[in-house]
């Protein structure tokens, strides 16, 4: 497995009878039993999922439990460089749950319902196999990074993104449909001193450009990161966070 390779995003489903009382019992206990995760710690967040935090780990590895049709689904989502550690959570998991190992935590693929991330993470998940991605790339580190976003506003994100993709069309042609989103424009294409800086393919790319989101229903306001790759000719949003109005 190359390095890229380490850093790419997986996930595993699967069938469970273990409540999310109990793995917030059984993490921490399970990484206090490995010297190998001795470095590795436990984050709560209970109205979305819980995480296990790591230095050595090549990204947080989250556990998001939830019921469907009155069955309980477990959800892992991981860098591919730490799949090590999560088979070793699910045998420890399995164990625990009923005994021994052949339990219902396996996954069973022709019962399990398709689920995906929540929230603007499992938003921007799905615009990477979107038409988008013609015109903008999403990284892992902006999904990885709006897990911690609580914002809610699909919707108007989705409206932003695509005048986003548009703006070099719009540049070039003018026209009345330029005019009536001047303001919105300018915002997009305004350059930011101290920018995030992320690897994207190979090399340095740094985030110069933000697109402020405010949400429709709350008193708060999503932030993307992101900048205009010459090479590939693609927006490349890198991280995204979130603040109060």
């Amino acid at each position: 497995m190359n390095m890229k390779q380490r850093y790419q995003l997986s996930h595993r489903e699967l069938g469970t009878s273990l409540t999310a009382a109990d793995l917030r019992r059984l993490l921490p206990q399970i990484i206090s039993a490995e010297s190998y995760l001795t470095d590795c710690w436990m984050v709560d967040d209970a109205a979305r999922n819980l995480a296990v935090h790591g230095v050595d780990l090549h990204g947080s590895i989250h556990f998001i439990h939830y019921t469907r049709e009155g069955a309980m689904y477990l959800t892992i989502e991981f860098r591919q460089g730490d799949q090590a550690e999560v088979m070793h959570f699910i045998e420890q998991l399995a164990i625990a749950g009923d005994g021994e190992k052949e339990l219902t935590l396996w996954p069973k693929p022709d019962h399990l319902p398709a689920r995906t991330t929540s929230g603007v993470a499992g938003f921007l998940q799905e615009l990477r196999m979107d038409p988008f991605k013609e015109r903008l790339v999403v990284t892992g580190s902006a999904v990885e990074s709006a897990r911690e976003c609580a914002w809610e506003g699909a919707d108007v994100l989705l409206e932003d993104l695509y005048l986003l993709t548009e703006i070099p069309a719009l540049l070039k042609n003018g026209g009345a449909a330029a005019a009536e989103q001047k303001t919105r424009i300018e915002q997009l294409c305004r350059i930011w001193p101290a920018v995030k800086v992320i690897a994207f393919r190979g090399r340095k790319l740094a985030l110069d450009r933000r697109m402020y989101v405010p949400s429709p229903e709350f008193d708060c306001i999503l932030c993307l990161h992101f900048a205009f790759d010459a090479k590939s000719e693609k927006f490349v949003i890198g991280y995204v966070d979130e603040g109060e109005i």
